[in-house]
């Protein structure tokens, strides 16, 4: 994930939004819960991007600049 400075343009229905942020935080909640655990954390990675559609993890996206700046 990278850190934006410059907000994102456009727009993005609430309905997605809604969406996006949600599994972000999820992801995000996920991987504290994994806390010191390297190997929860493989896990997750292994598993859990696999499962579900993580588009923000994907650097520049348009799905991961705008839930950057909605959760930060």
């Amino acid at each position: 994930m990278a850190f934006y400075v410059v907000p994102p343009s456009g727009s993005v229905g609430i309905h997605l939004l809604r969406k996006w942020a949600t599994a972000r935080a999820k992801f995000l909640y996920d991987v504290y819960n994994c806390k010191d655990d390297e190997h929860a954390l493989k896990q997750l990675m292994v598993n859990g991007v696999a499962s579900v559609n993580y588009q923000y993890l994907i650097e520049g996206t348009t799905v991961d600049s705008v839930t950057h700046f909605l959760l930060r």
